[in-house]
């Protein structure tokens, strides 16, 4: 009997990179923000959100 999944999307067994570009663009967009392209974002993956996001966004983004 399966008791257990594991997902591994660190590029060993699949990739989350496209799902996570799309996402990170599609959130700029919904913000009205300048949406980032694909580099920017590859090349922030791993970073935190709250130190990644200011990096590559064009605008000022506050705390909130």
């Amino acid at each position: 009997m399966l008791l257990n999944y594991f997902f591994d999307f660190d590029k060993t067994l699949a990739s989350s990179g496209d799902a996570s570009v799309k996402a990170t663009q599609q959130a700029f967009k919904d913000n009205g923000l300048t949406v980032p392209d694909t580099d920017a974002i590859l090349d922030a993956m791993g970073i935190p959100a709250e130190v990644s996001f200011p990096q590559m966004a064009k605008e000022d983004l506050s705390a909130e």
